[in-house]
């Protein structure tokens, strides 16, 4: 979910949140048609692609599923027990409650859509749930279809289109949740400008969707080493044994650090472009958090001993500060020259038989 590619936008229905002039909220009797908004449909679907891939876009977890609030709510949109209409006018009756109770949270509109990915076509749909901000570009605008059910539009003031670096700042991507994921059930991106305090910031997150960050630092550090290192195995028939040496001391000097942008850190590394994407797929696949804290503390735990198991029981653990003077190279198999093994070169004084 996290690298969703090729977004099509099926189902999208807008909410006024109030427009600045009126703290009315405004709800839509139904969907906006899409066959003549090609515009609003491309912008959307940036939107949302731009938003998942965002570095600071995190994953996040619903504290319980609860027919009542918006977890419940969400649920049953996506399996279709409750109607997309209907229920995306309840998700905005909650977040218009918390914004009247709060005068700083800013007016607007609250989108709700439904989207597919086209490179994860097992998925039936995902959920969008999008807080978008006044704007002077577009406006939102009420309209009524052949039948007289009233819905809320965006129109363009102008012939240009808001761009995606008008990040939005408030978002989730709900993944379908029968049956739930193990570990995270959404992407949100909880952002505030300006210097309001934390509390204010995270309103989304924590009062709208009643839901907390799937992993703490220490989990994001984890996930981030254990697949790290699992890329440097997978890759290293592709590199020479100077390279993998490079690539591994990149994944211990990067636990070493306060913080990580795993996008910037990626980018960085001493390999081709195939190497990286094959790395990056194997990270994602494990961790969809892309900045977060080192647990510094906790890293210097994992990265104390390195432990290398061969074939026939062979276990070597060596401390890693004393890696290179250790291990003095590493030859791998050459199958063109007849050599089906490694050939590690090891330096030790001592080399005592060790009893049970």
């Amino acid at each position: 979910m996290r690298y969703a590619t090729n977004i099509q936008l099926e189902q999208i229905i807008i909410h006024s949140l109030g427009d600045g002039e009126s703290n009315d909220l405004e709800l839509s009797e139904r969907s906006i048609p899409l066959d003549d908004k090609q515009q609003l449909v491309e912008y959307i679907n940036s939107h949302i692609e731009h938003s998942l891939h965002y570095s600071k876009a995190t994953a996040a977890r619903f504290k319980a599923i609860d027919e009542n609030i918006a977890s419940g709510i969400c649920k049953a949109i996506i399996n279709g027990s409750m109607n997309f209409v209907h229920g995306s006018q309840l998700l905005a009756k909650i977040l218009y409650d918390i914004k009247k109770d709060d005068k700083r949270i800013a007016p607007g509109d609250l989108a709700i859509a439904f989207f597919k990915a086209g490179n994860k076509p097992k998925v039936p749909h995902y959920l969008a749930i999008l807080k978008i901000d006044p704007s002077k570009v577009y406006r939102n605008k009420i309209k009524h279809d052949s039948e007289g059910k009233r819905y809320i539009s965006l129109e363009i003031d102008g012939t240009a289109m808001p761009t995606t670096r008008e990040r939005l700042q408030k978002c989730a991507f709900i993944q379908p949740l029968d049956p739930r994921p193990l570990e995270y059930d959404m992407i949100v991106l909880d952002q505030q400008t300006g210097t309001e305090n934390l509390q204010m910031a995270r309103f989304f997150v924590e009062r709208f969707l009643d839901a907390n960050m799937a992993f703490d630092d220490q989990k994001r550090t984890q996930l981030f080493y254990i697949s790290a290192i699992g890329a440097c195995h997978d890759v290293q028939s592709k590199l020479q044994p100077h390279e993998n040496e490079l690539l591994r001391d990149s994944v211990t000097h990067a636990v070493k650090l306060a913080h990580i942008n795993v996008d910037s850190w990626i980018s960085e590394l001493p390999v081709s472009e195939e190497v990286k994407t094959q790395i990056d797929q194997k990270i994602s696949t494990a961790l969809p958090d892309r900045e977060f804290n080192i647990d510094t503390t906790f890293a210097e735990k994992l990265t104390r001993k390195r432990i290398f198991q061969g074939d026939n029981d062979l276990k070597v653990t060596i401390s890693t500060k004393n890696f290179k003077d250790v291990i003095s190279s590493v030859k791998p198999p050459d199958p063109e020259k007849g050599i089906m093994y490694y050939s590690i070169e090891i330096h030790t004084k001592k080399w005592n038989e060790v009893t049970r």
